[in-house]
């Protein structure tokens, strides 16, 4: 869990300084966001306050990666 706080910490200070930005985060979290355990339920959280979206909430509109192979 270190890790993961540590990087959206950083993404969080980034956030905030380009407040006035779109913001994208993508890549391989190795946590099921669905699920309710301690990497996901941090990971959902940090977006909420953020105001981030998730793939959950947005795969009705975009094609996820996964959907390709």
């Amino acid at each position: 869990m270190d890790i993961i706080e540590d990087i959206m910490c950083n993404v969080s200070v980034w956030i905030q300084k380009y407040n006035d930005r779109i913001v994208i985060i993508g890549g391989d979290f190795n946590t099921d966001l669905d699920k309710h355990n301690p990497a996901a339920d941090f990971l959902n959280n940090f977006a909420i306050e953020n105001m981030l979206y998730t793939d959950a909430l947005i795969c009705k509109h975009l094609v996820r990666n996964d959907l390709l192979f």
